[in-house]
């Protein structure tokens, strides 16, 4: 009897998968003037290693500096998979001068982040912005574009086991010729069998377009056509559906280092030309004599002022909004609403003592709906406090 030596193999690899993104934060020194409540500029979603990824910004009021870019955070929006992801980020914002007089501010992950698995919902790990960039801010914005533009890159990594070939060394002998039709066939069926073999064959000749010359060129491949016709055009169609497959996945992605790294490019752009700002002064001459004429809970008087082509009404409750605010002065503000239209504003409000100087500051930061009349404070200051 024949005896036969198999011999199998196995490659443990790791992929990086990139994603190299950049936002445009046009009017840079707008988003700064609209204080720290709720200031957050988001990217659109971004492809890295088949995962959509969110890049989120956040200002926030800082000592000595006012309002700045104070978080940098990287958002896997969902992961459908079983699998954890794993990945790696950096922060780069370079001098948009150009002239490279200033090193670019960069900020790299030490270590990998790990996503859960099924996770459907965002989750989010927060990067770090760049230390030049704290200490020399002004080096970063684009003072004739008011525009701070940030690069980020995340590396998805996986763990690949390949199955190599089998490769086989037996020893043959042909078989009378009325048993021929009978051994292909059997031999036919233990390939069908070979499932983990058959598709690394199939992988390997849409590796190169010679190799699969070469093997359709060779006698085994020749002879294998002339019995099993059927079969070879099924390995065929699937070397065929293999190959476009492998076109399309090329063709979304450039590749960099070997052929197990992908890299994709996308860039979005944080426009604010909608944000409108104004300033309104409301001044009360007596507030003592304000409070004898309209001395009856929920009694308000009123300004009225205009922001971005919408009329604004300021509401001011001298003797309070409510009974459990009757020594507060109250404070509301209402746009004009006439649509379905959802509006977003961040309001300050500044009480000036008789020097001149803010006495008093308060913030909110409120959407505003065609059903919703009014927001502020019922007391926002005490009347004992105001006097």
């Amino acid at each position: 009897m024949a005896t036969a030596a198999q011999k199998t193999s196995s490659t443990h690899r790791t992929a990086v998968f990139r994603g190299a993104h950049k936002l445009d934060i046009l009017g840079y020194t707008t988003r700064r003037r609209l204080g720290g409540a709720d200031n957050t500029v988001r990217s659109r979603s971004f492809d890295a290693g088949g995962f959509l990824w969110t890049l989120v910004c956040r200002f926030r009021q800082k000592l000595l500096k006012g309002v700045t870019l104070a978080s940098i955070s990287l958002e896997l929006s969902r992961n459908e998979t079983d699998e954890a992801v794993v990945a790696t980020a950096s922060i780069q914002i370079d001098d948009p001068s150009g002239t490279g007089r200033w090193p670019a501010a960069e900020w790299h992950g030490e270590e990998p982040n790990v996503f859960p698995a099924r996770s459907s919902t965002a989750v989010a790990w927060e990067l770090a912005v760049p230390d030049a960039f704290h200490e020399h801010e002004e080096r970063y914005v684009d003072e004739d574009a008011d525009c701070l533009t940030v690069h980020c890159t995340v590396d998805v990594h996986r763990e690949e086991s390949v199955e190599g070939p089998t490769s086989r060394s037996c020893l043959v002998s042909t078989p009378p010729p009325p048993s021929l039709g009978k051994d292909i066939h059997r031999l036919r069926e233990k390939m069908h069998r070979c499932h983990h073999l058959e598709a690394s064959c199939v992988e390997y000749m849409v590796s190169n377009p010679d190799v699969y010359d070469a093997v359709e060129a060779s006698e085994e491949y020749k002879e294998l056509d002339k019995t099993c016709p059927s079969y070879i055009n099924e390995i065929t169609r699937k070397v065929a559906k293999r190959a476009v497959a492998r076109n399309r996945s090329l063709s979304s992605s450039s590749s960099f280092g070997d052929s197990n790294n992908r890299e994709t490019m996308s860039t979005s752009r944080y426009n604010p030309s909608a944000v409108m700002i104004g300033t309104h002064e409301f001044r009360i001459e007596s507030l003592s004599a304000l409070r004898k004429t309209h001395n009856v809970l929920g009694q308000y008087v009123e300004t009225k002022f205009q922001v971005g082509g919408r009329e604004w009404m300021m509401m001011v409750y001298p003797s309070g909004e409510r009974d459990e605010y009757k020594e507060y002065i109250g404070l509301f503000l209402s746009p004009l609403i006439h649509d379905d239209t959802n509006l977003k504003a961040s309001v300050t409000v500044n009480f000036i003592d008789p020097s001149g100087k803010p006495s008093y500051l308060s913030k909110f930061t409120h959407i505003y709906g065609r059903k919703c009349d009014k927001y502020g404070w019922p007391g926002i200051i005490t009347v004992a406090y105001a006097n």
